[in-house]
């Protein structure tokens, strides 16, 4: 659809891949007016907040806390909307599990080094924890409910923490998930 964008990010972290320290925040917005196919004009708006901590960044541990916020407002076609669920938003729950107007969610991650390794190229091998709750809403629901999750994972990351992948496991009222790939650290 076509539309009009903005975005505003304030970036401080001391590395964009592995941060241990620093902020990031990211504010986005769109328009998109009624066409033959949306008849209806419609906005998004939504902000992405992250900070880091690490009392020492040589020993390697760190927390990362994430807060994110949106809204869609108009009459929206369905895959717009503001969706939950999975590595990218809310760990422990499936990909896009939850769709609504709104949606707000919280996460916090500890990540610690364990060992160094050398598997083709120096790397480090590590574990994390992480919790994290949500939720979507939607114009005249009924419901309360927020959705929670725990979790932990096993990860690596090769040099000097630029490549990062991990296998995670996800824990939530509905069950296990299971995701191995690039990792994301909130």
């Amino acid at each position: 659809m076509t539309g009009v964008n903005a975005k505003i990010t304030y970036d401080s972290r001391n590395n964009s891949t592995y941060p241990q320290r620093g902020v990031y925040i990211h504010f986005l917005g769109n328009f998109t007016p009624g066409t033959s196919e949306n008849t209806q004009n419609f906005g998004k708006a939504g902000i992405d907040f992250r900070a880091y901590y690490s009392y020492d960044t040589t020993k390697g541990v760190a927390f990362a806390f994430r807060g994110a916020a949106g809204k869609v407002w108009g009459t929206y076609p369905f895959y717009e909307s503001l969706f939950l669920g999975g590595v990218n938003s809310l760990k422990g729950f499936n990909r896009e599990r939850f769709a609504g107007e709104s949606v707000i969610l919280s996460q916090a991650e500890v990540r610690v080094p364990i060992t160094v390794i050398n598997i083709l190229v120096p790397g480090v091998l590590g574990v994390s924890a992480f919790g994290g709750v949500g939720r979507v809403f939607l114009p005249g629901e009924e419901s309360k409910k927020w959705h929670p999750s725990i979790g932990g994972s096993l990860w690596i990351s090769y040099l000097n923490r630029l490549y990062n992948f991990e296998l995670s496991v996800g824990k939530s009222y509905e069950g296990f998930t299971y995701s191995l790939g690039t990792a994301f650290f909130l």
